[in-house]
């Protein structure tokens, strides 16, 4: 669950880049959906790897 605030600054920030306005559930939604993703993909590479 995120916090009020955060919502409303993510909600600010997405209509300043889309020009979209989000409800606060779409919000919440679009913002958890971009954690997961970064989660994903911000990963440390292992040594063998890189």
């Amino acid at each position: 669950m995120l916090s009020t605030q955060a919502i409303q600054d993510f909600k600010q920030l997405y209509l300043k880049k889309f020009n979209i306005t989000l409800s606060d559930n779409e919000a919440e939604t679009q913002f958890l959906q971009f954690l997961n993703f970064f989660k994903l993909i911000y990963k440390p590479i292992p040594k063998g790897e890189a």
